[in-house]
């Protein structure tokens, strides 16, 4: 089992009666799917269609946790709080959980760090998306060809037992985000991009199905009636360096 320290990630919580309501009208993704046992991936965007940032929206609690990279949590809680005026809904900026940890190839419980090992970590989840709970931890499968998981722990006295878990290397991980086809919007790249672009009209980030939300109209357009010219790929090339695998 490979264990990552997640720390690149912001959070953003949104709570109140009208929490999932508010953000259908909001995001790319469908949230009337989203429950206890299943997240989702997905996008906000502004009146152009161009996405502000990706998130994965996570159901803690009957409170919706946004995850976002890190360094763009505020122009989300921003971008949202200009919506929310007339909807029962509470936005804030959160501190997440008191440890979050990737974990791959997580086999057998033999291959599992003793720190993992003493926790009451709930079973992998077995299908991508779905999420298990036990004891204030959260087990996330996230997309991708091969199993991988984030670890959501709330509880202070469990989490400083995962800290000591020993790391991989972080390039790992990027690794096998990127053989996923996950990209991450940073500060940075805010608003300048449409989810074609980024392929997440093909990853499962937008849903074409559901009702309106900002940028809807200028995303579905491009979907129909248009084809993109650009798409991101998967690139293999021999150089000299480290290998991560």
């Amino acid at each position: 089992m490979q264990i990552f320290k997640l720390t690149q990630y912001e959070y953003v919580r949104v709570s109140g009666t009208d929490a999932l309501a508010f953000l259908q009208g909001q995001v790319t993704c469908d949230m009337e799917m989203l429950s206890a046992d299943r997240c989702l991936p997905g996008a906000l965007c502004n009146l152009k269609g161009r996405v502000v940032a990706d998130f994965l929206a996570v159901l803690v609690n009957d409170k919706c946790f946004l995850q976002i990279t890190a360094g763009n949590a505020e122009k989300v809680h921003a971008t949202l709080k200009k919506y929310a005026v007339f909807s029962k809904v509470e936005l804030s900026l959160d501190a997440g959980p008191a440890a979050v940890l990737g974990a791959i190839d997580v086999g057998s419980e033999q291959s599992q760090p003793p720190q993992i090992a003493q926790c009451d970590l709930p079973p992998w989840p077995q299908q991508p998306g779905s999420v298990t709970t036990a004891d204030r931890i959260y087990s996330i499968r996230l997309p991708g060809p091969d199993p991988r998981y984030q670890i959501w722990c709330w509880d202070e006295k469990q989490a400083a037992i995962l800290a000591g878990s020993p790391a991989s290397n972080p390039e790992q991980w990027l690794r096998a985000e990127i053989l996923a086809g996950v990209v991450h919007v940073t500060a940075e790249m805010s608003e300048q991009y449409t989810p074609q672009l980024l392929n997440y009209d093909q990853s499962g980030v937008v849903d074409f199905k559901k009702g309106c939300y900002t940028g809807q109209e200028v995303v579905a357009r491009m979907h129909y009636r248009a084809q993109a010219k650009k798409r991101l790929y998967l690139l293999q090339a021999s150089a000299d360096g480290t290998r991560l695998s």
